[in-house]
């Protein structure tokens, strides 16, 4: 199946299809996903605010 065709499919047929999943996973997946991109996020942002510091105070 691909991406395309599974954004265009409706959201009842995506429920028939994780229909044999409980929905009590489904949330924890996204969860757990939403809080791993936030944490992946702030260490880009965290590193990159440090790296720039760390060149700052060692040019001058």
């Amino acid at each position: 199946m691909t991406i395309k065709r599974w954004l265009k499919t409706p959201k009842n047929l995506l429920n028939r299809w994780l229909n044999p999943v409980p929905p009590q996973i489904i949330y924890c997946f996204r969860f757990v996903l939403r809080v791993f991109l936030k944490l992946f996020l702030i260490e880009i942002y965290f590193f990159t605010d440090i790296s720039a510091f760390i060149s700052k105070s060692t040019k001058g």
